[in-house]
């Protein structure tokens, strides 16, 4: 940690629920909470200028959220900022002006970003209100969440 008053790990799971596919990373983040001690897990819903906040005096932050980049459903995507840059063509799901995207561009612009950011985010295909996630999304639901559970198990161990 940087500081005594910095928290050591936080995991947002981002999206609407009833909104099909939209709501993978929320679903990750239920299925992780209170699977490891040294990471606070949150849901958020909201607009991404309030997300921008959400993290505020934590070193290492993993989002994870549901996007469109035009590959198959289901498919698992990571980037890790500062450092990898977003391709310009995808869409992080958000029903907001102001989405995630926006939210780490601006919190790059401002040096705002955590010493560490993982963004996971799934390939979405149903986005209809009131539509169940799509077969490809829950797996790679389960998918993901195995695999953030194996990276945090080893760090804390």
């Amino acid at each position: 940690m940087s500081s005594g008053s910095r928290q050591p790990g936080l995991l947002i799971g981002i999206g609407t629920d009833y909104r099909g596919d939209d709501q993978a990373g929320l679903e990750v983040a239920r299925r992780l909470r209170g699977r490891t001690a040294g990471v606070e897990v949150r849901e958020f819903s909201g607009d991404g200028a309030v997300l921008l906040e959400s993290w505020a005096g934590h070193d290492r932050v993993i989002l994870v959220d549901v996007c469109r980049s035009g590959a198959p459903a289901g498919t698992l995507h990571h980037w890790r900022l500062p450092g990898d840059s977003l391709p310009a063509a995808l869409r992080l799901g958000s029903s907001h002006a102001f989405g995630l995207a926006e939210a780490l561009a601006l919190a790059g612009t401002l040096g705002r970003l955590p010493v560490r950011l993982d963004l996971h985010a799934i390939e979405g295909a149903r986005f209809g209100l009131g539509e169940a996630m799509s077969p490809a999304v829950e797996r790679a639901v389960e998918a993901l969440v195995a695999q953030l559970t194996a990276q945090l198990e080893q760090a804390e161990g």
